[in-house]
């Protein structure tokens, strides 16, 4: 039996974590897995009530059927918030913008520890005694030198690298003082849910689930989570070493949360990972201390990967390159191009869909490809990007380093240094560039490395649409600056694009839904609408394009829609609907009827023949006339095109008819409906991505193991010691015979 725990610092009464009331007092007080009932097990809720100090370790796993679920949203009760500020002799943080004056006010008399610890630039720690104090020695240390002390004012200053005036001018900084804690924790954990909970201030990571080598760890959901202001990642998912024997963790999933102003990037997926899911969340201003990305995948080691990862419906924006923002680095091409990214596939990547989010003004580019094979960069929106012109001018909207099997189609880039930039450093690679819009970049619309072209490499670049009022030279093919006749003539296959306004609705307010008379309805990506299903035709057909990614349509029934989504359902609708109702009965779908007799009679075999109803779709049953078994009708049949043949005078038959009204379809049969039809619309729309037609299969496997067995539930059979005897069924006329309403043979 699942129960329900309680951690409050408010906690009084018996404090064993059962009722509010008597609440756990701390996080360090919450029991895990044990056997007498008052301790956090498989199945069992942990409620956070109010503010509450400390870390909170995970210290069971749950099982497939029972989650362990830590939320913040116990009824009646305060939302809860987890810090590690101000966390006693166990560290603590502090946390305040350095501006102008460049100091910061210590408040030493709020901590009692020995030692506490800065935690700032490039992670390096300084030590800090409570004599307010910091010692040559360890300042000689530092890697970079832009820290003093004013011991008499208890002030702590920040500088510029090489200057120690306290009184120069720098951008803020965030630091924060403490031991490093994250906020939740769990090593090797599986099925766990975090769910409508704010972690706030903590000095590391705010939410951290990590495997370690040969221990796998799976199904970790973290979701409608703030998190705010933590000193490392916001959330982090992933291994804690390096190696190509880390086990993966598989099947994770962070969606609804809202990640900002953390230290490091605000979601991480490290190391190997098998289809990681990064859905539906805002994730803005991070990166302020280094890893500056707003979310990032990646692996340092080949052979711990992640696996068939999916990015999506995020909007990321304000992405931190810190060392240039911090004046510690002033030429920016001696920045790394990994730093303010909003979203990063990084290296040993495999298989990653990236698609409908929303980045902009990043420091660095929206979407960054790095050193990883298979990667789907589709159907995003990126405006305002790499300003910082970082890493030699590659930055842009999205920069791919375009390994093997990468495919960057359905974009739209606005008002960024680049649009899309490409390099290909491996040979015989396999790179498509298409129904792209990149409109208004600073530099160039489109830039490739030269060895794309000269080299012989496989890629598809074409039907793109560009513009650029200003720049006439918008085009560089990896050794000029080009003009679009020029670029066509470099790059061959792209005889199909074009260079016109795309005639956005309003770009300048970032609206990017295309004008009536826009010259490229195919191309580009208007922006998210999230879906909302209703039961119609085209409400089951969005419903599947949404499964696979694929945009959305206005009217099934407007035939003047001819988009390349509109056609595609058109072609695929009907017969799938039509085979999905003969491959199962249908209770829906179920009629009954007294066949018409026709005028002619079969040539031979039978005596008769029944004209089957317009609608009829498959046989269930042919009824005998009772119900009993001890009266049983002996019938044989067949079925030759619209016709039943058998040599009896008259047929009362059971059988699936065809449903075309959507609002007399079965809940179930529309979700086994729209899975089919997506299955069928991935070879068109999705490319044939072997990941997206498993995990579709996949889905509906499931749905029909419930499906039968409701209909199981739902059918009321003879009994065993009922049926007919097995010797006078063998002697049964043509061997097909009824069992009360059961045709056997």
């Amino acid at each position: 039996m699942a129960n329900n725990f309680y951690v409050s610092e408010a906690g009084a009464g018996l404090k064993d974590g059962t009722t509010i009331a008597n609440a756990w007092d701390t996080l360090a007080n919450v029991l895990w897995d044990g056997a007498d009932g008052v301790e956090v097990n498989a199945g069992d809720t942990l409620y956070v009530i109010d503010e509450v100090v400390g870390r909170l370790l995970v210290g069971v796993t749950g099982t497939a059927g029972s989650p362990v679920t830590i939320r913040g949203d116990a009824p009646g009760s305060t939302a809860g918030t987890i810090t590690t500020v101000l966390a006693g002799n166990t560290g603590g943080t502090s946390f305040g913008q350095v501006g102008a004056t460049n100091t910061y006010e210590w408040t030493g008399t709020a901590y009692d520890t020995t030692v506490a610890f800065f935690e700032g630039v490039r992670m390096t720690f300084v030590q800090w005694t409570t004599n307010a104090a910091l010692t040559a020695a360890v300042m000689d240390t530092l890697a970079v030198n832009c820290f003093s002390v004013d011991p008499v004012a208890d002030k702590l200053y920040i500088h510029r690298s090489g200057d120690e005036d306290p009184d120069a001018d720098i951008a803020d900084v965030t630091l924060c003082f403490s031991s490093a804690e994250q906020g939740i924790r769990g090593v090797d954990k599986s099925y766990i849910t975090v769910k409508n909970l704010t972690i706030t201030q903590t000095t590391r990571d705010g939410i951290s689930f990590v495997s370690t080598a040969g221990n796998l760890a799976t199904d970790i959901i973290v979701d409608n989570v703030t998190v705010t202001t933590a000193g490392g990642y916001g959330v982090f998912i992933g291994n804690s070493v390096s190696n190509t024997n880390a086990a993966p963790m598989v099947r994770c999933i962070v969606k609804n949360c809202t990640v900002s102003d953390c230290g490091r990037a605000g979601i991480k997926g490290s190391q190997a990972l098998d289809r990681m899911i990064v859905e539906d969340n805002e994730t803005f201003g991070n990166g302020w201390q280094q890893d500056a990305n707003q979310i990032s995948f990646g692996a340092t080691a080949a052979g711990a990967n992640p696996v068939d990862c999916i990015i999506r419906r995020n909007t990321s924006y304000n992405a931190l390159c810190f060392e240039y923002r911090q004046n510690l680095i002033l030429d920016v091409t001696d920045l790394t191009d990994n730093d303010g990214l909003g979203i990063e596939i990084g290296a040993n990547c495999e298989d990653t869909i990236v698609e409908y989010n929303i980045c902009y003004d990043n420091d660095s580019s929206g979407i960054k490809q790095g050193d990883s094979d298979g990667s789907i960069i589709r159907y995003n929106i990126c405006y305002g990007n790499g300003k910082l012109a970082q890493d030699s001018g590659w930055a842009g909207g999205i920069e791919s380093w375009s390994y093997e099997g990468v495919t960057i189609e359905f974009n739209t880039c606005y008002n960024n240094l680049n649009g899309i930039t490409f390099r290909t450093p491996n040979a015989d690679v396999e790179t498509t560039v298409r129904f792209n819009i990149c409109s208004s970049n600073d530099i160039y619309e489109v830039k490739i490395a030269g060895n794309v072209l000269s080299s012989g490499y496989a890629y598809v670049i074409d039907k793109n649409c560009y513009y650029n009022e200003t720049n006439i030279l918008a085009f560089n093919d990896g050794t000029d600056a080009l003009n679009f006749a020029d670029w066509q003539a470099s790059v061959s296959d792209e005889a199909n694009s074009i260079r016109q306004d795309p005639l956005f609705t309003d770009a300048v307010n970032d609206v990017f839904t295309l004008k009536a008379l826009s010259p490229c309805p195919w191309a580009g990506y208007t922006g998210y609408t999230q879906f909302v299903f209703t039961l119609s035709n085209t409400g089951i057909c969005n419903a599947a394009l949404s499964k696979i990614g694929a945009k959305q349509i206005d009217n099934y029934g407007d035939v003047s829609e001819t988009t390349t989504e509109a056609l595609a359902c058109r072609n695929h609708y009907d017969i799938t609907r039509d085979a999905l109702l003969r491959s199962h009965y249908w209770r829906f779908a179920t009629a009954r009827v007294e066949l018409t007799q026709d005028s002619s009679d079969p040539d031979f075999e039978y005596d008769n023949q029944f004209l089957l109803p317009d609608d009829f779709m498959r046989l269930k049953s042919v009824f005998g006339n009772n119900f009993t078994a001890t009266e049983n009708t002996r019938f044989s049949f067949a079925i030759e095109g619209n016709l039943l043949l058998t040599d009896d005078d008259e047929v009362f038959l059971r059988y699936i008819k065809k449903v075309t009204d959507v609002t007399e379809f079965d809940s179930l049969f529309v979700e086994v409906f729209i899975l089919s039809l997506a299955l069928k619309l991935v070879a068109e729309l999705g490319g044939g991505a072997p990941k997206l037609q498993q995990v579709v299969q996949q889905e509906l496997a499931v749905l029909m193991r419930q499906v039968r067995t409701i209909d199981r539930q739902e059918t009321n059979t003879i009994g065993r010691v009922n049926r007919r005897p097995w010797m006078e069924a063998r002697l049964t006329r043509r061997g097909v015979f009824t069992v009360g309403d059961r045709t056997i043979g």
